[in-house]
């Protein structure tokens, strides 16, 4: 039986195949990574609605097709007689859709509130150094009201945090902070960037920064480092930082990696600042 590719369900897929989901929340559901071993805590998301997916740990994602290509490394060929030979048990139920998430931003205001303002000390970040690029954000998912720290990006999204959740508003996209064009420093997270100011001790840092928010941005971001002389990455020692550094690092020939030199023992600039403290 021939299956239109696109409605073949990614979650059906992958529990066919041994990965039981972990949760399911305002319409994705959470798998540990069929990519990478050891996935203790869940990173695989399955967007129900577009039925896309995106591995939070080594920052890839994209269809079922690419999903299976990354899994068994096998060719397109193989790909398309393995998909042909599912059957309908596979098939997405489109006429009863999962709820998108209804995540609504109420007000944007200057951090007033103390939980916010104790979120930040326990993340070793100091407040003098944050307000500029922080904001006071009220939301409302489901019909029930939330508020949190946000990072706005450059479309207008917002990066939202606060002690019990971490989440985010589309657009989600990448964060520029202009500063000197003459070098650029690139980070994974704005918590790791609010962490440098910290630890450099300054309400801004003299070169242009770039706040990734997620490093699937990578690939928008390429195309801006020619401008640059000079290429300082503050990634995550992990997978996804790595090859983050590597694919930044083969695009601009003058690119240095400070994730080894100043908090090699860490995960990332943030997790060095609280254990400074």
């Amino acid at each position: 039986m021939n299956i239109d590719v696109k409605n073949i369900s990614i979650s059906q897929y992958l529990i066919a195949n041994g990965y039981k989901p972990v949760k399911s929340v305002y319409g994705s559901t959470w798998f540990s990574s069929p990519l990478r071993e050891g996935d203790k805590k869940p990173s695989f998301k399955v967007d129900e609605n577009r039925n896309i997916w995106f591995d939070h740990g080594s920052g890839i994602g994209g269809t079922l097709f690419t999903l299976i290509r990354e899994m068994f490394h096998i060719s397109d060929r193989e790909i398309f007689v393995l998909l042909e030979g599912l059957d309908s048990s596979f098939q997405r139920d489109l006429s009863s859709p999962v709820p998108q998430s209804s995540l609504r931003i109420d007000q944007v205001m200057p951090l007033q509130f103390a939980s916010l303002r104790e979120y930040l000390r326990s993340r070793g970040i100091e407040h003098q150094y944050a307000r500029p690029y922080i904001s006071q954000i009220h939301y409302t998912i489901h019909n029930k009201q939330y508020y949190a720290l946000g990072f706005k990006n450059d479309k207008g999204g917002w990066e939202l945090r606060n002690k019990h959740w971490k989440g985010s508003s589309s657009p989600k996209y990448f964060r520029t902070i202009r500063g000197k064009e003459s070098a650029l420093n690139v980070f994974e997270g704005f918590m790791d960037y609010l962490s440098a100011l910290t630890y450099f001790k300054s309400p801004f840092l003299a070169n242009t920064s770039i706040v990734l928010n997620s490093v699937s941005f990578v690939k928008s971001v390429i195309p801006l480092l020619d401008s640059y002389t000079q290429i300082n990455l503050f990634l995550d020692n992990d997978t996804a930082g790595e090859n983050t550094a590597k694919a930044i690092s083969s695009a601009h020939s003058n690119t240095k990696s400070f994730a080894g030199e100043l908090y090699p023992n860490h995960k990332d600039f943030n997790e060095m600042l609280i254990a400074s403290k």
